[in-house]
């Protein structure tokens, strides 16, 4: 059931799929190829790169991708007119886009086609819910909506007896739960053999390498040491990581630390919350009660301050966005009482196998580098798509085609039996039809929200709102790639900022920090400067590129720093404030 669609207008697809296994599985092909098949189906349309709507191992039961999620994100922007009326918003089914209760699912549904924006399910057949559509697709989106919510609500109810007759089970008779167990215990069958895929848990057992990394855990943290100094420690001796990271991290060691399940207590949930009562020697204890209770004091004393201080400290406009160019670990910032926040690899901080170089780079240095040159930078100059230049030569050649349409018509009307102008008036008549089409995609892109989107971020800048910053930011930059290089007076860090929608812009950044003398204190000095300034082919240095990224350190390397601040103007070095000497 297939309505005719209206003309020319923009895409935008949504991805949601409910258990993050799936990400490995068919959901992502089948939805990403439905959406394909459409597009090349619908020619004049086309698909708005520069936004992404995915929502990965979230149900849409109880609506939290629309509160939280990349849904609430799109619904956000067609409530602030970001995305233009007469869109398409193109899902699987449409139970991808909601399985909320009746109440709730309708009114979103209504509100985006009262916006005009066309929602098209593509499976199991075509169904486009759009302004002014018919009865019978009314009956059918209403139809939908219920199906979806009857079918997750009917699932919730039997997975809730099945899990609620597995906790009964395991607290009356012990009963394993199935596989779920912590990552230093193993599921067994009836034989004691690791259970396989369809084997039914008979028990629980102690892996031996997993259950000696908890205990030497607990020894530590009982000798005072914290748990990122453990996770250090262990990633330094190449202690074998458990659970899903590839290397030990101060957080799950602390999780470790606090986890009940250590002495042996398995504590049932309903609804990611404690019910009742925990059921003690569950699984084997891999530590004794009073190993886990200093364990716990200890870990308990080390702590210097409430939880989430320290982590507020963190927050910066490229938050999210930072990746170490070596080897392309998220970017994290490291604190040290009485010294400034440092940038640096977060691979090379927790020291794992095949990590960047320890090399720190001040955090405010970059930040207020960064933002004082994209600043600069305008819509027109990052995304060429939203330029007038498409615009204005698509106008031209339609211009020229309906010139020559005109000319065929009137020689055709002169001469109708004549084959040849005939065979002109078809050719340029499609000829402007394609054009026109064309055109019109091209307008709409340069309206495009990327557009607005960097605008704003701008603005945001130049009024110092790192909240709202961040979250413009994270709209318009994919990532920025970070190669620190260390020389020795100083810091280069090479930024390559990487827009949506294939933009890049790079600068380096040459860091000398500031010394004090008994009479003068010298500034710190810095630099910004762009790639073209510093290297050679700097349009070709991809930072996502290994080769590119060690070809640039060996170009830095030989860098001399202080050729760089020759020819800029030099900081007058401030005098410093007298000590006062103690009277005796």
């Amino acid at each position: 059931m297939s309505a005719r669609l209206p003309r020319p207008s923009a895409a935008y697809s949504y991805l949601r799929f409910s258990k993050g296994e799936q990400s490995s599985g068919d959901s992502i092909r089948r939805q990403t190829d439905l959406r394909l098949n459409w597009l090349k189906r619908h020619p004049h349309v086309r698909l708005d790169t520069t936004l992404t709507f995915e929502d990965r191992g979230v149900s849409g039961f109880k609506g939290r991708h629309r509160t939280d999620g990349a849904l609430g994100e799109f619904l956000r922007l067609v409530q602030a007119s970001r995305i233009p009326r007469g869109s398409y918003l193109l899902i699987e089914s449409v139970d991808r886009l909601t399985r909320e209760e009746f109440e709730v699912a309708v009114p979103m549904v209504i509100s985006l086609i009262h916006a005009g924006i066309s929602v098209v399910s593509l499976s199991p057949t075509e169904l486009v819910f759009e302004p002014g559509m018919d009865d019978s697709r009314k009956m059918m989106l209403v139809f939908e909506l219920s199906r979806s919510h009857g079918e997750s609500a009917r699932k919730s109810a039997m997975l809730g007896a099945m899990w609620e007759s597995k906790r009964e089970s395991a607290r009356m008779s012990k009963t394993p739960i199935g596989r779920q167990a912590p990552y230093w215990v193993v599921p067994v069958n009836d034989r004691g053999e690791s259970v396989r895929s369809g084997e039914r848990v008979a028990g629980y057992r102690l892996d031996p390498e997993a259950a000696r990394a908890v205990r030497k855990i607990f020894r530590l943290a009982i000798a005072g040491r914290s748990s990122n100094a453990i996770a250090l420690q262990f990633n330094s001796e190449q202690v074998p990581a458990i659970g899903k990271a590839p290397e030990w991290r101060g957080a799950y060691v602390l999780k470790i630390i606090q986890n009940r399940a250590a002495v042996g207590e398995y504590q049932p949930r309903r609804n990611r919350q404690p019910d009742g009562e925990p059921i003690a020697g569950f699984y084997p204890a891999v530590v004794d009660r009073a190993t886990f209770d200093r364990a716990n004091r200890s870990v308990v004393g080390n702590r210097s301050r409430a939880p989430g201080r320290r982590a507020a400290r963190h927050l910066h406009p490229f938050a999210g966005l930072l990746v170490d160019a070596v080897d392309r670990c998220p970017m994290y910032v490291r604190t040290k009482k009485g010294q400034q926040d440092q940038l640096i690899s977060a691979a090379a901080y927790q020291k794992r196998p095949g990590a960047a170089p320890w090399r720190l780079f001040p955090l405010v240095v970059l930040v207020d580098a960064l933002l004082g040159r994209l600043e600069e930078l305008g819509a027109s100059d990052l995304f060429a798509d939203d330029a007038g230049g498409k615009v204005a030569d698509l106008e031209g050649r339609l211009a020229d085609v309906k010139r020559l349409l005109e000319r065929a018509e009137a020689k055709y009307e002169a001469d109708p039996d004549s084959p040849f102008w005939v065979g002109q008036v078809d050719k340029h008549d499609r000829e402007q039809r394609r054009l026109t089409a064309e055109l019109k995609a091209a307008r709409l892109e340069a309206e495009s929200p990327a557009s607005a989107n960097w605008n704003e971020a701008v603005e945001l800048i130049r009024r110092r709102e790192p909240e709202r910053l961040r979250a413009a930011l994270s709209r318009c930059v994919d990532q920025v790639s970070v190669l620190v290089v260390k020389k020795p007076r100083g810091r280069l860090a090479a930024c390559q900022v990487h827009f949506r929608g294939g933009g890049r812009r790079s600068y380096l950044i040459v860091y000398v920090p500031g010394y004090k003398l008994p009479h003068k204190q010298v500034p710190d000095q810095v630099r910004v400067l762009s790639f073209a300034e510093a290297v050679a082919k700097p349009d070709q240095l991809d930072l996502r590129d290994s080769e590119n990224v060690a070809e640039l350190a060996k170009a830095l390397g030989s860098l001399d720093i202080d050729a760089i601040f020759a020819d800029a103007p030099q900081p007058t070095a401030e005098p410093a404030k007298p000590t006062r000497r103690k009277p005796r």
